[in-house]
């Protein structure tokens, strides 16, 4: 099995003002690798977080590359990874979220099941590494999902098994990327400001024929902070029209990036897609009400 020492790692990240979280997830990922090489976004942090980051890891090898604040998470990825190769040549590239903690055996699951797909199907293949709360080591929050429906778009989160297994979605907050993959399919797409694009990442690799594969075991801990759609809805509807077209347009829970992610993935859906994201500016309760029939 390929070791960490073995190979040449590009860990790629972005912040913005989660000094704490990022200082852990940074700490998480030198017990697990040893020393890692680090490029860093710094997208316009005003906690603290850089001098942070080079008072604690003084000596290390950590390439804080500035933003200016809006970039978000697509964006300072992507600014990472262009980073990461423009400086030399790396056997794999590493995307790590910073509010992720990794466990001590995290390269070792995810280099054996890079091994996997190269037994399995012949080639390299992109690995996601479940997560699961840091609460709740039962419960998986990120990793990779399943349709139940590619009509509705309904999936199911894949949760640790006895092998890897094949995802349709796959979530960036670990997710091991082969420099040959990169060659053949390029890094996250230019068109998404903050979400989405490790989605896109996944499902488009897929259709060209690349494996993308779950771990068998959780890698890291993360909590899932995403709001249900009863909050949601509640807090949409409490809007103005004017607030609603603010929050939507926001990189944080932008429309835009959704219906990228659909126009280029799921093209066929796009126009009915289009409309339901309409509804839910002018008439949300509607929107959710029809969104739960599906």
């Amino acid at each position: 099995m390929i070791t960490f020492q073995e190979k040449k790692v590009a860990v790629l990240m972005t912040c913005h003002n989660r000094k704490e979280k990022t200082l852990r997830c940074l700490r998480s990922l030198e017990e697990a690798a040893g020393a890692a090489q680090v490029f860093l976004t710094d997208d316009g942090c005003t906690d603290g977080t850089a001098e942070a980051i080079a008072n604690d890891f003084s000596g290390k090898d950590i390439r804080i590359v500035k933003g200016d604040g809006n970039l978000y998470w697509a964006g300072g990825m992507r600014l990472a990874w262009q980073t990461a190769r423009e400086s030399g040549q790396w056997d794999y590239y590493l995307l790590l979220n910073d509010d992720t903690v990794l466990q001590s055996d995290a390269f070792e699951t995810l280099f054996s099941t890079e091994d996997y797909c190269r037994d399995k199907f012949g080639r390299e293949g992109i690995v996601s590494g479940i997560t699961c709360d840091p609460e709740d080591p039962s419960r998986v929050t990120y990793g990779g999902e399943v349709f139940i429906s590619r009509l509705t778009c309904r999936r199911r989160m894949l949760g640790p098994s006895e092998e890897p297994q094949l995802c349709d979605w796959t979530h960036a907050n670990i997710l091991l990327v082969p420099h040959k993959v990169v060659e053949e399919h390029g890094i996250l797409y230019r068109g998404y400001i903050h979400g989405q694009a490790d989605l896109d990442y996944g499902y488009r690799a897929r259709r060209r024929g690349i494996p993308v594969v779950v771990t068998p075991k959780a890698c890291g801990s993360c909590a899932f902070d995403h709001p249900d759609i009863d909050g949601i809805e509640e807090r949409l509807c409490a809007m103005t029209l004017k607030e609603r077209r603010d929050y939507l347009n926001h990189p944080l829970h932008s429309d835009a990036d959704y219906l990228t992610m659909i126009r280029r993935c799921m093209p066929a859906k796009y126009p009915l897609t289009w409309l339901f994201r309409k509804m839910n500016l002018y008439t949300p309760r509607l929107y959710y009400w029809l969104n739960k029939k599906r």
